[in-house]
């Protein structure tokens, strides 16, 4: 548990020194990408006229978030109007969406993820996460992912940076051994982040146990059984 508290310390920390005073959509995508060491991160925000993109690191964010948006189609749609979380870690993954997963695959994506938020109001926005690397999604990974979205949600609750790192460092004490239980039947089971957060509800529910006392079990155990 000790390396765990460790992940958690430095995502947060991170986090917090990349947003420093700018808690916004561009300055929230561009920390998650750099703390996440991924090539690049959006933000975009449901709207009656369509999504729009309020902040993205890079170019490649704008690009592929552009080509959703003309589309119709894509894992930030998906997770905006479904809200959703949408996670494809290899070519394969890509099939759901029968016009962007080409186009994607053809711009270098080779994993992304999709996180749906409600920053404001219950105004439907998402968080995506892109890499074009051949990198191995792990469990721990995984469950870094996780826990940067839900940082992330955090921030944009309320955008005063004046309690940012306490707000944050509280949700990564809450959170991050669930996430990280979630992130090993992810990548060692296959199973969705929803369906996997719903198997450990049910092994608390059905053991009398609390959801951290299940995910301490995962994460010594490396699977549900």
């Amino acid at each position: 548990m000790d390396q765990l508290i460790e992940r958690r310390d430095r995502l947060v920390g991170g986090l917090v020194d990349e947003i420093r005073t700018q808690v916004t959509a561009p300055a929230l995508a561009r920390a998650a990408s750099v703390v996440l060491g991924l090539d690049t991160a959006t933000i975009s925000v449901a709207s009656p006229t369509g999504p729009y993109l309020a902040g993205a690191n890079g170019p490649l964010g704008q690009d592929i978030e552009d080509l959703q948006h003309r589309l119709g189609d894509g894992p930030t749609l998906t997770a905006l109007e479904e809200g959703r979380t949408v996670v494809a870690l290899d070519g394969t993954g890509f099939r759901r969406w029968r016009v962007f997963g080409p186009e994607a695959a053809a711009k270098g994506i080779t994993a992304l993820f999709s996180f749906p938020l409600r920053p404001r109001r219950d105004t439907p926005s998402a968080l995506s996460l892109y890499s074009t690397r051949a990198e191995q999604f792990d469990d721990g990974r995984i469950g870094d992912v996780l826990l940067v979205a839900d940082l992330i949600a955090e921030a944009l609750i309320n955008p005063s940076p004046d309690q940012l790192p306490e707000r944050l460092g509280q949700v990564g004490d809450d959170r991050s051994a669930v996430h990280h239980a979630t992130g090993i039947l992810v990548a060692r089971q296959g199973l969705s982040p929803a369906r996997a957060l719903s198997s450990i509800r049910s092994r608390a529910a059905s053991t009398h146990s609390t959801v951290a006392e299940v995910a301490a079990q995962i994460i010594s155990r490396g699977d549900l059984s």
